[in-house]
C-alpha cells in the first residue's frame, strides 16, 4: 500500500523510492520510446522535473527532442504545403510538421492537461499508426512519424487533466510531486548516462526479446488483480518487460523482468490492493 501512495504522490517519499522508479521508467524509455508509447509526468515546475528531463534527454542523445507548445497550430502539428519550396519546384512540396520531425526521438508535451482536444486527437492517430499523412493544401503524402511522447502535468486536482486517450498510450505515469530536490539533485546525472553504448545494444535486442508464456499471464494476471481497466495496460507491461531484459543483455524475459514492469506500468494505474494485501491490512485491524 505505501508503494501505491508513492506512486501516486499522496505523501511524501523521503526514501527516495518514487525517484528510484522515475529513474528506472527513463532509462526502459529511452531503450524503446515507440513501444512504450510514452510518460505522463505529473511534477511542477522545478529542479526535480528539470533533472528527470535532463537525464532522459541525456539517455537519447543525437535523437529529436521537440517541445510542442500549447497553442500549437494544426499546420504547425501535421505539416503543410511549403510556400517557398513550391514556388522554386512549380510542384507542391510538403512541409513537415512536428510529429514528423520528432519521428526517433520524444515529442515533449508542455501543460498537457490543457491540450485541446483535437491536438490530443492528431498525436493518438500518429502513435497509433506511427505515421502522419497531411492531406491538405493538395498534398497527400504519408511521412514517418515513430516517436514517443513526454506529457507535462502540472494540473491541479479541480483540472480535466491530460486526456485519457494519451494516457491509456502511455505505459509510464510518473509523479514527482512527492520527490525532494535533495533527493533527485543527488544523483549523478553523467555516470547515469554515460551507458549509451549499452543502451544501444539494449535498443537492437529488445525487438527480438523472448516473452515466455509464465510471463504473458503473470502480467495479465496482475493486470486483473488489480483492477486495470486499460486493454493497452498488459501490451505495455509487456513491451515494459521487454526493455528490461535487453536492457540486462538476455534474449528471454524473466519473472524478475515481469516484476520491474508490473511496478512501473501496472501499480499506477491499479483501482484496487491484491487480495493478500487486503487480508493482511485486516489482519493488522
Amino acid at each position: 500500500a505505501c508503494l501505491m501512495l508513492a506512486l501516486t504522490g499522496r505523501e511524501p517519499d523521503p526514501s527516495g523510492r518514487a525517484w528510484q522508479l522515475a529513474v528506472q521508467a527513463a532509462v526502459l524509455f529511452a531503450i524503446d520510446p515507440v513501444g512504450l508509447g510514452g510518460v505522463r509526468l505529473r511534477a511542477h515546475a522545478g529542479p526535480v522535473r528539470d533533472t528527470w528531463l535532463a537525464l532522459l534527454r541525456g539517455l537519447l542523445p543525437g535523437r529529436p527532442w521537440l517541445r510542442v507548445p500549447l497553442s500549437v497550430t494544426d499546420e504547425r502539428l501535421l505539416g503543410g504545403l511549403d510556400l517557398p519550396a513550391t514556388l522554386a519546384a512549380g510542384r507542391p512540396v510538403a512541409q513537415r510538421g512536428l510529429l514528423a520531425e520528432a519521428d526517433g526521438g520524444v515529442l515533449l508535451l508542455a501543460m498537457a492537461e490543457r491540450l485541446p482536444a483535437s491536438n490530443a486527437a492528431r498525436i493518438v492517430q500518429a502513435l497509433d499508426r506511427r505515421e502522419v499523412a497531411p492531406e491538405r493544401d493538395g498534398l497527400q503524402e504519408r511521412l514517418p512519424a515513430r516517436f514517443g511522447v513526454v506529457a507535462l502535468d502540472e494540473g491541479l486536482p479541480d483540472d480535466d487533466g491530460v486526456p485519457d486517450a494519451l494516457c491509456d498510450r502511455f505505459a509510464f505515469d510518473i509523479d514527482l510531486r512527492a520527490v525532494s530536490p535533495q533527493v533527485a539533485l543527488g544523483d549523478d546525472l553523467q555516470m547515469m548516462t554515460s551507458g549509451s553504448t549499452d543502451l544501444d545494444a539494449a535498443r537492437e535486442r529488445c525487438g527480438a526479446t523472448v516473452l515466455p508464456p509464465q510471463v504473458l499471464e503473470a502480467l495479465c494476471g496482475a493486470a486483473f488483480t488489480l483492477g486495470v481497466p486499460s486493454l493497452r495496460a498488459p501490451l505495455l507491461a509487456l513491451a515494459a518487460a521487454r526493455a528490461s531484459a535487453a536492457l540486462d543483455g538476455n534474449d528471454e524475459c524473466s519473472d524478475d523482468d515481469a516484476r520491474i514492469a508490473a511496478s512501473l506500468v501496472l501499480a499506477p494505474r491499479a483501482t484496487r490492493l491484491p487480495p493478500q494485501e487486503q487480508a493482511g491490512e485486516a489482519d493488522e485491524a
